[in-house]
């Protein structure tokens, strides 16, 4: 396999790079970052495999940057399979941050299920579908429209298209289709 193959972890199996990780940081002071995406579900529910932990904290410490490259070089990894890349689409809600990996140095926080399940929503892609049934499962709405305000607090009215609507009502009919009547 190529480096530029992309490889998807197991939980145990990014615990383990993320150990590795913190063992390149050596001493130091510690350093926290949040991560969304698949690495959360992953970590948290171990339910999906991932092939990047997406980080949106600012700053992405170029300390971290350079010892996830000294470990993808020694696992034939991509580069930038710990990267910034998500930060571009972050919803406008308040953290509730959850520790889901803690090494010597290295900590990664989630930013909290109503801030993923927001991300998931405006994405809308299939890889999501599952996630998200899981996140409004696990916070318990009774309601669409109560998915569908979480959306545009996230994200505003304007983020609402006709596919993201669509997409969170599917996601909120197979979430409570199980449900005791």
């Amino acid at each position: 396999m190529s480096r530029d193959e992309a490889r998807a972890f197991n939980a145990s199996g990014l615990k383990e790079l993320l150990d590795e990780v913190d063992g390149v940081l050596g001493p130091g002071e510690p350093i926290s970052v949040v991560a969304c995406g698949g690495a959360v579900m992953l970590l948290k529910y171990d339910i999906r495999r991932t092939n990047d932990v997406d980080i949106i904290s600012e700053p992405f410490p170029e300390e971290l940057q350079q010892a996830a490259r000294e470990v993808a070089q020694r696992h034939r990894l991509r580069d930038d399979w710990i990267n910034d890349a998500a930060k571009m689409s972050i919803p406008k809600l308040a953290p509730r941050f959850e520790t889901l990996y803690r090494g010597r140095r290295l900590q990664v926080l989630s930013p909290g299920a109503h801030f993923i399940l927001a991300m998931k929503l405006a994405a809308g892609r299939e890889v999501d579908f599952e996630d998200a049934v899981r996140l409004v499962r696990e916070i318990g709405y009774g309601d669409v429209d109560q998915v569908l305000d979480l959306v545009d607090q996230a994200w505003g009215h304007t983020s609402l298209s006709m596919s993201v609507e669509y997409f969170t009502r599917a996601v909120f009919e197979e979430a409570v289709a199980d449900r005791e009547p």
